[in-house]
């Protein structure tokens, strides 16, 4: 199993495989952690960033480490913070996943991560901490060669920041453990159809709550694969039931059901459904 460790620590001094770097899309140096990693790395380590030809926000490039006693620099470009509105979050956990992806393609054991887009780039790290924790956890999967990710802390202020979220996260996992270890009855849609429009609005809002717990592991596969049909059955019954009950038409459906637990699906770290929701 996977060491999840956070530290307040210079990033450029960890004795890992692999530190990553918070690096702008030229990926030829900058301010802030990407500064301190290119001057402790060494001239040579912006020459091979010379030839990478820049990086995309959310994706992420590999370098030898030269004078650092890490390996490798896993170079990511996180998002510039624009009010959340611009599936900054989507971006950011892009970032976390193509950095693990990297790691285990070039056998890396241990990782640690800055607290990537909190700086200039502006992104509220009371917002990005549970993301980066369940990104990465969900990018590793089960069974992981990765032995130990690091979470390097600037300041002590940081630091609480991750400790809270690392909490919150134990915290979801087990309840959603939980969930699934308890027999859940399922739900009779002929019995829902013949009740008044008031109940009706009670048991569909039921089932919308459903949904929004199974989006937060919906996008995780890897753990909960076992789940995706049962997750799939709530959404589709929750479908009929509004399409019967004359209250949600399906534009509704798509903006209320679909894209909320799509939205909660990436909040909790995972990647959202290629699949168009299914019809009503």
């Amino acid at each position: 199993m996977t060491k999840f460790t956070l530290i307040k620590a210079d990033i450029t001094a960890l004795i890992v495989d692999a530190i990553v770097n918070a690096a702008n899309s030229s990926l030829l140096g900058g301010g802030g952690v990407d500064g301190a990693i290119h001057r402790a790395a060494g001239p040579e380590l912006l020459k091979e960033c010379q030839q990478l030809g820049g990086c995309k926000t959310g994706e992420a490039k590999i370098t030898k480490g030269y004078r650092l006693p890490a390996k490798y620099v896993i170079h990511t470009v996180g998002p510039v913070w624009r009010g959340g509105e611009h599936e900054e979050y989507k971006q950011l956990a892009s970032c976390y996943k193509n950095s693990i992806r990297l790691a285990l393609e070039n056998e890396v054991a241990t990782i640690a991560f800055p607290c990537i887009s909190n700086g200039v780039y502006g992104y509220p790290i009371t917002k990005s901490a549970l993301l980066a924790l369940n990104s990465v956890d969900v990018a590793i999967g089960r069974d992981s060669p990765i032995q130990e990710v690091i979470f390097c802390c600037y300041s002590d202020e940081d630091l609480k920041v991750y400790q809270d979220a690392l909490a919150e996260k134990k915290k979801n996992d087990t309840a959603i453990d939980n969930m699934f270890n308890s027999d859940e009855p399922e739900v009779e849609i002929p019995e829902f159809l013949e009740a008044p429009k008031e109940e009706l609005n009670k048991k569909i809002q039921e089932l919308l709550d459903m949904v929004r717990r199974y989006a937060l592991l919906a996008e995780q596969p890897v753990k909960y694969e076992d789940n995706l049909l049962r997750w799939k059955n709530v959404q589709w019954k929750a479908a009929i039931l509004a399409r019967n009950a004359g209250i949600m038409n399906l534009e509704t459906y798509r903006r209320e059901i679909w894209q909320k637990s799509e939205t909660l699906a990436w909040a909790m770290g995972g990647v959202a459904f290629s699949e168009d929701p299914p019809k009503i």
